[in-house]
């Protein structure tokens, strides 16, 4: 297997994103144009073929020393294949990582087999997901009981669906709502919000008060036939209100009996009912 390393100007942008998009553990963060919304520090290593990609995004401490690292806005990366992640696929690419790479830190699919004779540290991270092919009704069984009240004191509150929100208001309102917010990543979040948009692919959803006052926001991304939930936040009124619970269940609704996951992206369920998924963080330290 014949793998070569490929500067980020020279990847054939399409045979790229093809194999993205039909890799069998494929997600909308290995197209380029996430990568490219996220940093400019990248490179590829490519199957000869593009039939695997594996974007080596990396980093320089104050020595000068380069890494190779998880990003904050990837949940989950690593190598993206049209084939098995066998462990000799894993095991070639991994080997055929430049020298100068002296620290390796990635979060890659569950599908891999990673070869013990790496000798890598293989931790297992989980997420939640919800599947979405059933009815409202089946799918609000599962739902938590304080999620349930939340839902009829919105309900009580008449409280609305807010729409055309523009990425800068959903970022401004993830800035004073959420714990998660991180400055340098500000443009990073608005890159990817429009990058969404414009193909179609992305959309805010938010609630508001009878007085038209922002109570919760969320952002969705379609992609591999997962809606990926992106910078979820909501103000101190919503939490009493149950504004995040009545923008998730209008979600669910819009999309129920849908064969399609709802990704919680590392975010936490408030009470749908989702279930774990695993997978690996690959390291070397």
């Amino acid at each position: 297997m014949k793998i070569l390393r490929v500067s980020r100007e020279e990847i054939d942008k399409s045979k790229w994103n093809s194999c993205v998009h039909y890799a069998n553990n494929g997600n909308v963060t290995g197209y380029m144009w996430y990568l490219d919304a996220i940093t400019k520090d990248w490179e590829g290593l490519v199957e000869e073929g593009y039939g695997s990609v594996f974007p080596v995004i990396w980093k320089k401490n104050w020595l000068g020393r380069k890494s190779v690292y998880q990003p904050e806005l990837i949940t989950e990366g690593g190598i993206y294949s049209e084939n098995v992640l066998s462990g000799s696929r894993i095991k070639h690419f991994i080997e055929a990582l430049p020298a100068e790479y002296k620290s390796l830190k990635i979060n890659i699919s569950n599908q891999a087999k990673i070869p013990s004779s790496l000798g890598l540290k293989v931790e297992k991270l989980s997420r939640r997901q919800l599947i979405l092919n059933n009815s409202y009704e089946g799918l609000s069984e599962d739902f938590s009981p304080i999620f349930q009240q939340q839902l009829a004191k919105a309900a009580d509150l008449k409280l609305q669906p807010a729409s055309n929100l523009k990425p800068e208001k959903v970022v401004a309102f993830y800035k004073a709502h959420s714990k998660n917010y991180k400055k340098e990543n500000y443009f990073a979040y608005l890159r990817i919000m429009y990058n969404a948009m414009h193909r179609g692919w992305g959309f805010a959803n938010g609630i508001s008060d009878n007085n038209g006052n922002l109570l919760a926001v969320y952002f969705f991304i379609y992609s591999h036939g997962k809606i990926m939930m992106l910078l979820p936040a909501v103000s101190k009124a919503g939490k009493a209100k149950g504004a995040a619970e009545l923008l998730l269940s209008m979600l669910l609704q819009t999309h129920a009996n849908k064969p399609v996951l709802l990704d919680f992206n590392g975010f936490e369920d408030i009470g749908v009912g989702s279930q774990e998924q695993i997978y690996y963080q690959v390291s070397n330290r």
